[in-house]
């Protein structure tokens, strides 16, 4: 699957805190989303159905082979666990986050293409 992350929109690099697919109305980086949550809209999920969810697992029941080699019976496989970590890490440079993130994906056959810029103060270093 082709699917591409808008760098205003994508939610990464702040340890695991408040990531979703898709952030809900009442929290904090509302509308935002994990590298996941882009993919997910590709394969057909609505806004909606991923909002407030955290990880594949909660959503693969609906269109299991969308996310087959990402989750199974609910749970994250180890693939999908290191993307997960590497969208997370607070530690990674935007461009090193971006290759693991395109690596990864493509293991399990995908491509996913980064647009856009990332949002002046999203990072405490801006």
């Amino acid at each position: 699957m082709k699917f591409t992350v808008d760098r205003s929109k994508w939610y990464r690099g702040k340890d695991g805190l408040g990531s979703r697919l898709l952030i809900g109305k009442s929290e904090p980086y509302t509308g935002m989303m994990c590298c996941l949550g882009f993919r997910a809209i590709e394969a057909g999920h609505t806004k909606k159905y991923i909002e407030g969810k955290a990880y594949p697992g909660a959503i693969e029941d609906k269109k299991p082979e969308a996310w087959k080699g990402f989750a199974r019976g609910g749970v994250e496989t180890n693939i999908c666990l290191r993307i997960i970590r590497t969208n997370d890490s607070p530690k990674l440079k935007e461009r090193d986050r971006e290759s693991k993130l395109r690596t990864l994906f493509a293991k399990l056959g995908d491509q996913i293409k980064f647009v856009g810029r990332t949002p002046k103060g999203f990072f405490s270093r801006d």
